[in-house]
């Protein structure tokens, strides 16, 4: 009878440990995920951009001239924005912005570019590193690409 109490006390730990493991791995791959959709998104908008209108160190403000008529027209300045609060997120010209990523690092993620002035700017580089949860602790996941303008 006493082995037989061990042994239900141990599956049920060992069935809490596996929880926990799949619920860390889930937490990863969701961050893995989300960085990856929005380096996708960030790289493709960069390359297709007519010219950079603000960079800066957590903004970026592009003109993507979608209709290729030459003119900035409504709905064609696309942001992109690391908060405060840690989060990733992208407006068109002055609309609610839309998250992409949370829980990225503030203090170490950044868009830095080849120019001072930003209709100068051919080359933009991000560096974006989401914090996740790994066996109790946090850990980095990181992403990062330098992206020519193509248009520049």
């Amino acid at each position: 009878m006493l082995i037989s109490g061990l042994m239900v006390s141990l599956m049920v730990t060992w069935m809490g440990a596996a929880g926990t493991s799949l619920n860390l791995l889930r937490s990863d791959d969701e961050a893995l995920q989300s960085l990856r959709l929005a380096k996708e998104q960030i790289s493709q908008e960069v390359r297709d951009a007519s010219s950079i209108i603000v960079a800066q160190s957590h903004v970026l403000t592009l003109w993507a001239d979608d209709d290729r008529n030459g003119t900035l027209d409504e709905g064609e300045t696309v942001s992109w924005r690391i908060t405060v609060t840690g989060e990733l997120t992208r407006a068109i010209d002055a609309g609610p912005s839309a998250q992409k990523v949370n829980g990225i690092d503030v203090s170490t993620s950044y868009f830095a570019y080849d120019a001072a002035v930003a209709s100068e700017v051919a080359n933009v580089t991000y560096y974006l590193v989401a914090i996740v949860e790994e066996n109790g602790a946090p850990a980095e996941r990181v992403t990062t690409a330098t992206i020519h303008v193509r248009n520049a």
